[in-house]
């Protein structure tokens, strides 16, 4: 039988594939920009860390309308603070990683450009009636989006990161590659030795 639920239209599913692979993208840019900063994190710092993320988990639920202070007892809340801390760490890290990139390179945002985008989250506010609305946070927040999608940009155009490359960026590679051949010719040479019986 034919099935009731209906396709989503291959516009949004292209929209969707979009994203999908520019967020894959930019995790894979960040894993490899935090690879290149070691840091040590402070405990203090991945314990506020947790509770933001605690926090929005929190504030997710009650949007849908979910009694959030009967479902969140102390005990679940101490074990999704256990499960938070590798995200945590994770998103410190590209936060410290984005930092250093954003001051070695010199990558600021402009009052002009934070106000433009803030005037407009604002009108977005006042349509949706959201109260209490911190607007020190708020303003933050636009700063690190705005600063983000700057160095985004700065990596796409400097990265070293390849992805599925195609036919002239493989060229590219093969001549990077061709340089390597004495230590693949070595490791054929072992993996060719007759195994013992």
């Amino acid at each position: 039988p034919p099935r009731s639920t209906p396709k989503p239209s291959s516009a949004a599913s292209d929209v969707y594939k979009r994203q999908k692979q520019a967020k894959k993208r930019q995790d894979s840019l960040l894993d490899a920009l935090v690879k290149e900063l070691e840091v040590e994190l402070p405990k203090s710092l991945i314990d506020q860390e947790v509770r933001i993320i605690v926090e929005q988990t929190a504030q997710n639920f009650a949007q849908q309308g979910i009694d959030v202070k009967s479902m969140f007892t102390p005990e679940l809340v101490k074990s999704l603070m256990e499960s938070s801390k590798g995200e945590a760490e994770k998103k410190l890290r590209q936060k410290f990683a984005l930092k250093a990139l954003a001051k070695s390179e010199k990558i600021e945002v402009s009052d002009k450009e934070i106000n433009s985008k803030l005037e407009q989250v604002e009108a977005d506010i006042k349509l949706s009636n959201e109260k209490n609305i911190d607007e020190n946070r708020l303003k933050e927040a636009i700063t690190d989006d705005l600063l983000q999608e700057k160095l985004f940009v700065w990596l796409e155009d400097n990265n070293t990161v390849i992805e599925k490359p195609p036919e002239k960026a493989r060229d590219q590679i093969k001549e990077k590659s061709s340089k390597k051949k004495t230590t693949k010719t070595n490791k054929e040479k072992k993996s060719s030795k007759t195994p013992k019986s």
